[in-house]
This record gives structure tokens, sequence and C-alpha cells, in this order.
């Protein structure tokens, strides 16, 4: 008994090396862009959520903390479930994270908003995975 629809696998479009690779590094400037740039603004947000220098720290702690956690659960998760699933769920979480944090004027809310952002450190495991699950050989070696 045949069909007529064709494997999964068959339906992927062929991505380039260098294609995979441009995009895993504009995603990594974007972390880095979001990760360096909060810490010279720390006097302003502050003075803009009204909380004292103590309590503000909690701004970069709780991100901190929620990537220490989330990097071996999505990393794992990646491995059950696909890299790719958990990279698009990690870039979304960090990017509802980080507009809740532009524009939510409430402390408490912001703290929770930074724990979204947590996932931005597993974006570079998932990365690597995804490059060395694509290309083989040399070539995922260069990449990497």
């Amino acid at each position: 008994m045949t069909t007529d629809t064709p494997p999964l696998t068959a339906s992927l479009p062929k991505v380039s090396a260098r294609a995979v690779v441009g995009f895993l590094v504009f995603c990594e400037l974007a972390s880095g862009f979001v990760q360096g740039f909060y810490a010279p603004l720390l006097g302003e947000i502050a003075g803009h959520l009204q909380v004292s220098d103590a309590d503000i720290t909690w701004f970069l702690t709780v991100q901190t903390l929620a990537a220490a956690v989330c990097v071996p659960l999505l990393s794992k998760l990646g491995d059950i479930f696909g890299h790719r699933r958990m990279l698009r769920i990690a870039v979304v979480a960090v990017l509802i994270g980080t507009l809740v944090t532009a524009f939510l004027p409430s402390y408490p809310l912001v703290l929770a908003a930074r724990i979204l952002v947590g996932p931005l450190a597993v974006w570079l495991p998932l990365e690597i995975a995804l490059v060395h699950n694509r290309i083989k050989g040399e070539t995922a070696r260069t990449s990497i």
C-alpha cells in the first residue's frame, strides 16, 4: 500500500551553511546587545521605576538566576523535542520579556519579565546543536 504524500524530510528546504551560520551570528549579536545594554542604564532604570539601588540589583540577578535554570532545562528539552523548536521558544520568551521590561512601569512585573529573558543564555548551546545536526563534517567544525 503506497501513499502519494512525500516523507516529511523531503519537504524540508535545503539551507546553505552560510545562511544558517549568518542567522545564528545575527542572533548572537542581538543576544550580546540585550545582555550588555542594561548594565550602564541601571541608575536610570532605578529612577524610572522608583526603586532603591539595593532593589535594582535584582534586575540583573533575576535574569541570571533564570538563565542558570533555563540552560540545562532547555538544552535537554532541545535534545528531546528538537533544538530548533526550543530555540524558537527561547527567542519568543526573550522577545516578550524584553518588550514587557521596556514598556511596563511596575517593578514586580519588570522582574517577572526579566525571568522571561533568562532563556537568552541558552541560545548559543542550541545554535551549536543546530549547526552540529544540520551541517556535517569539516564544514560543521568551521561553522561552530
